[in-house]
């Protein structure tokens, strides 16, 4: 009887662990591809479309299939650069939503 009740419950925590594990990976790699994103972007010279291309890229090399469907949006103004990254968890479509926001460099003489 009591093999009948454990074996389950001991399926979902492992279940729910590996679950957790791939939103981790999903998340540290989103994370990862903002900062880059942020750091392409605000520097003299730097423009969206260079930081969008450079977070696609580290998504795909660090999140692999962890993150389905990401989508980047990278904006930059006089002042701070914003990143917005959204996808969703690979295996039950936890969602991962990161937003970096960072000061935008510039001359002043």
């Amino acid at each position: 009887m009591e093999f009948a009740i454990a074996v389950p419950m001991i399926v979902i925590i492992l279940s729910a662990l590996t679950q957790g594990v791939l939103w981790g990976i999903g998340y540290l790699a989103t994370q990862s591809a903002a900062d880059r994103a942020a750091q392409t972007t605000r520097v003299v010279g730097g423009n969206p479309a260079a930081g969008q291309h450079q977070a696609r890229e580290l998504l795909a090399q660090l999140g692999g299939t962890a993150v389905r469907d990401p989508q980047v949006t990278v904006t930059r103004g006089a002042v701070e650069t914003t990143v917005v990254i959204h996808g969703t968890a690979k295996g039950i479509p936890l969602p991962i939503d990161v937003t970096v926001v960072v000061p935008t460099e510039r001359f002043v003489p």
